[in-house]
């Protein structure tokens, strides 16, 4: 996971581009400080204790680098976070890389209750106090029917607002590189400039 500011959407600095640019990054996590085949929380990350909670993960590698894998069972929650204090202006874009191998059947963000479930998500939030009802929190996410680009606030949840960046079967079981400028998402969802720190789950 990076976050990503100045420079152009299509120019970052990577292992595979090491040259000089004018886009610096900030990394959140790439889990190279993460043992290969440590099973549970990754170090440095924190267990969000929402709902029916199940932890089943295990750092993997994969290619040169180490990936989080993740086995998700119907009825259990398995969210971890790690704060980022990030300026958000300096540092607007986020960017990510995900593989979902098995599409749930209740993903549809359109909908609430049993039936959002979505197969992966990014959630970024902005700390208001009180923390539980003044957060705003948005939850980019792989979902199975809503269409790509629908933005629509959780019925569950009053503070999150999700964006559906990638749905359908479509690329599931690839490797897909996402890219967001979260300040820019921020103002067309709040109407207002981004700030305080970040939480990245």
């Amino acid at each position: 996971i990076t976050l990503q500011a100045c420079g152009s959407e299509d120019t970052r600095l990577s292992e595979k581009d090491p040259s000089p640019s004018s886009l610096a990054e900030f990394v959140v996590e790439n889990w190279t400080s993460q043992p290969v085949g440590m099973v549970g929380i990754p170090n440095g990350w924190i267990g969000k204790d929402w709902g029916n909670s199940k932890y089943d993960f295990r750092v993997e590698a994969a290619g040169l680098g180490r990936v989080l894998h993740l086995k998700s069972q119907r009825g259990g929650t398995a969210i971890i976070s790690k704060e980022a204090r990030v300026d958000i202006q300096q540092y607007p874009r986020l960017e990510w890389q995900w593989n979902v191998a098995v599409l749930s059947m209740d993903g549809d963000a359109r909908k609430g209750g049993e039936i959002n479930d979505h197969s992966a998500q990014i959630y970024v939030t902005f700390a208001r106090f009180p923390t539980k009802v003044r957060s705003r929190t948005i939850g980019y996410v792989w979902d199975t029917f809503a269409p790509t680009g629908t933005i629509i606030k959780s019925e569950k949840t009053v503070t999150i607002t999700y964006i559906v960046v990638r749905s359908g079967a479509a690329d599931h079981g690839k490797w897909i590189t996402e890219r967001r400028n979260v300040r820019e998402d921020y103002r067309q969802i709040y109407g207002e400039e981004p700030y305080g720190s970040v939480d990245v789950v």
